[in-house]
């Protein structure tokens, strides 16, 4: 461990917390390491249409301001390390973490985001044709396609908008109502010719002739890819959870989509990361 590269804070997880956390510290001319495994922006790469955040009021499209996200990074000359994060365990007053080769940090700043609950009904088998989806980020190449979108909240219906633009036929279904998602993102599928059905319970996906058949309680759709938006969970897999509940407020900080999984919004999210870096400098100045 004495090999580990050492900075004063890591940062797990580039999406808004993680990169407004790491726009502060620069301010602060904290040293940190910033971690992103996928893209930068994380989630934020899926939004369709962001209207809630203060300075756009036409709103903007989640990759572009992923985009401009990245451009403010480059004017701070900070770069994310391209590396998933497997393991971090908190030994001798440090953080170390595992991202190929060993990283420490007194700090830690967990923004890992969330990830998909995968429903019973979807077989390994299935999840294997390469046909069915869980973020949009992961299928915008679909075109002309015959798309089912299984979920009834507002991920279901941002995702169905998304790819209605490319041509694709979209039903949404659910298993109650669409009680959950904005009234104005339901209203715009409606008048984009997207097809929405309630009670539909979803019991097995089978795929057969390059097709995959989606089977619920008193119907059956045939689908060329399948989008779930099902559901997601905090995303806490690198960590030991007996210094995930031990160390929060003192050494550990998780914000955004990890801490408020519940209220997934850029500007919750955003505010979090800036908070935890103003708290990490007040610990180091005390």
């Amino acid at each position: 461990m004495s090999s580990a590269i050492h900075k004063p804070v890591a940062i797990i997880g580039a999406g808004p917390a993680g990169l407004s956390a790491a726009i502060q510290l620069r301010r602060y001319k904290i040293d940190f390491f910033l971690f992103e495994r996928k893209r930068l922006g994380g989630l934020l790469n899926n939004a369709n249409l962001v209207e809630n955040y203060l300075g756009f009021p036409k709103g903007i499209i989640g990759e572009k301001l992923c985009r401009l996200m990245a451009k403010h990074l480059r004017t701070l000359s900070i770069k994310p390390i391209q590396e998933e994060v497997i393991n971090v365990q908190f030994l001798g007053n440090k953080y170390i973490l595992n991202a190929g080769v060993d990283y420490s940090a007194n700090y830690c700043i967990l923004a890992t985001g969330t990830k998909p609950v995968v429903p019973d009904f979807i077989t390994p088998e299935v999840l294997k044709t390469g046909k069915v989806f869980f973020e949009i980020a992961d299928c915008r190449f679909i075109k002309d396609s015959d798309v089912v979108i299984i979920g009834g909240g507002d991920a279901a219906f941002d995702y169905a908008l998304n790819l209605r633009k490319n041509g694709n036929e979209i039903t949404v279904i659910s298993r109650s109502g669409f009680s959950k998602a904005l009234p104005l993102l339901f209203d715009r599928a409606k008048k984009t010719g997207i097809k929405t059905l309630s009670d539909a319970v979803c019991k097995e996906i089978i795929f057969e002739n390059n097709e995959l058949n989606v089977i619920c309680q008193n119907n059956s759709f045939k689908a060329d890819f399948v989008l779930c938006a099902t559901g997601r969970a905090p995303e806490l897999g690198c960590m030991n959870p007996n210094d995930y509940s031990s160390k929060i407020g003192r050494t550990l900080f998780p914000v955004g989509d990890v801490k408020n999984w519940h209220y997934r919004q850029v500007a919750i999210a955003a505010g979090d990361g800036l908070r935890a870096a103003m708290e990490i400098h007040n610990l180091i100045n005390n």
